[in-house]
């Protein structure tokens, strides 16, 4: 279970890196004259992919988690 925890920590951290970087990569994309370069885009949206596969292993985790405790607290009252 503490592997777990850190597992999903890590997970948390680096979704709030991705979403550094994505905001970082937007600003840049406003502050862009036209034509939008693709590669700042894709970069963009490296960075917003990044940031949601990381959020939703660390969603997952803490469901996995919860589901956990909720099943040893039920057990135990038995």
């Amino acid at each position: 279970v503490t592997g777990l925890c850190w597992f999903g920590g890590i997970a948390a951290a680096a979704g709030m890196i991705f979403d550094y970087l994505e905001n970082g990569a937007v600003a840049g994309l406003l502050g862009a004259a036209e034509p939008l370069d693709p590669v700042l885009v894709a970069q963009a949206s490296t960075w917003t992919v990044g940031k949601s596969a990381a959020t939703s292993v660390a969603i997952i985790v803490l469901a996995l988690l919860l589901v956990w405790r909720g099943v040893r607290y039920w057990v135990r009252r038995q």
